[in-house]
């Protein structure tokens, strides 16, 4: 994802595609704080600098944090520059939208400032500052979701879990709803 992001960046800046650079930062963030979240502290200021350095020092989780908010902060910037290069291709989340990636920025950034409140005072008017806003996720159009198809054939786009367990050709492992 890192790698990816940091070269679609600045190549869609260039091209005034801002919603696929604004998109680009927020699955970053989103990635660097389920990093953090999952494992703790994670190599990020040195990472994936390839040869240069195989060894990567971790950053502590309230950097990372700090990172991923500069990085949403930059895509909700990017989704209010003027003159954008008409959207092409193809979203799978939002299919384009950019008032849902916007809504998803804003959402992730409550996400972290709740992680940390009980360690930084001064999170509260923030979090106050994004519920009086209220442009959050709140219904499930707006979920961050990945939405698989239907289809059996030609390709079977359902989740490959679906197909391998709850099928008749399945095997029947458990999975919980959970």
């Amino acid at each position: 994802v890192f790698t990816n992001a940091n070269a679609l960046i600045p190549l869609a800046q260039t091209q005034r595609k801002y919603l696929q650079s604004g998109i680009a930062r927020i699955l970053k963030a989103y990635t660097m704080s389920i990093l953090v979240d999952n494992f703790g502290d994670v190599p990020y200021s040195e990472a994936n600098l390839g040869n240069e350095n195989t060894v990567p020092k971790v950053d502590g989780g309230a950097a990372i944090y700090a990172a991923a908010h500069i990085l949403l902060d930059s895509a909700i910037a990017d989704f209010a520059k003027p003159n954008a290069a008409a959207f092409t291709g193809t979203d799978l989340y939002y299919g384009g939208s950019k008032a849902n990636w916007l809504t998803l920025a804003k959402t992730l950034k409550l996400k972290l400032y709740m992680q940390v409140r009980l360690v930084d005072n001064t999170v509260t008017p923030k979090i106050q500052a994004l519920l009086t806003e209220n442009n959050l996720i709140n219904t499930p159009a707006q979920d961050f979701v990945f939405k698989y198809g239907t289809s059996i054939t030609a390709p079977d786009s359902r989740h490959s879990h679906y197909a391998s367990n709850y099928t008749a050709s399945g095997n029947g492992e458990y999975l919980s709803n959970y």
